[in-house]
C-alpha cells in the first residue's frame, strides 16, 4: 500500500489507498469521506467489522478527502528533513466512512537517512 518500506528523511512517502469494487463494479465507497491516521505506536480497539490497530492516544489525521470514481487514492505524506527523525518508527492505518465506519491494515514503516536507500 506503500511505494516504499521506509519513509526517506526530507522526502515524501505516498500512502496508496484502494477503496475499488471487486470485477467491473463501482466501489460502493466512491463518493465517501476517507483519512489515513498516523501514530507512534501499535496499538488495538476492538471496533466492528475492522479493529483500530494503531495507538489512539495522539493520532494525527491526514489524507482527508473523498474516495474518487476509480475507487483509489494516493496520499503524500511529508517527512520533514530532520536528523531526529531517524530511527522513528510510524504506524499508518486508512479509514472510510460511508453507512458504517471501515478500516484497513496497519501499516508500519521506519524513517531513515536517504543514504540508506
Amino acid at each position: 500500500m506503500v511505494a516504499a518500506s521506509v519513509l526517506f528523511k526530507g522526502a515524501s512517502a505516498f500512502y496508496h489507498v484502494n477503496y475499488a469494487a471487486v470485477g467491473n463494479e463501482r466501489s460502493p465507497w466512491v463518493g465517501c469521506r476517507r483519512a489515513v491516521w498516523l501514530a507512534f505506536g501499535p496499538g488495538f480497539v476492538p471496533l466492528a467489522p475492522y479493529p483500530l490497530l494503531i495507538d489512539p492516544v495522539g493520532v494525527a489525521t491526514f489524507g482527508v478527502g473523498i474516495v474518487p470514481p476509480q475507487g483509489a487514492a494516493v496520499v503524500a505524506l511529508p517527512v520533514p528533513d530532520n536528523a531526529a527523525l531517524v530511527g522513528t518508527r510510524l504506524w499508518m492505518q486508512s479509514a472510510v466512512v460511508g453507512g458504517s465506519l471501515m478500516l484497513s491494515s496497519r501499516l508500519v514503516r521506519d524513517v531513515v537517512l536517504p543514504t540508506t536507500r
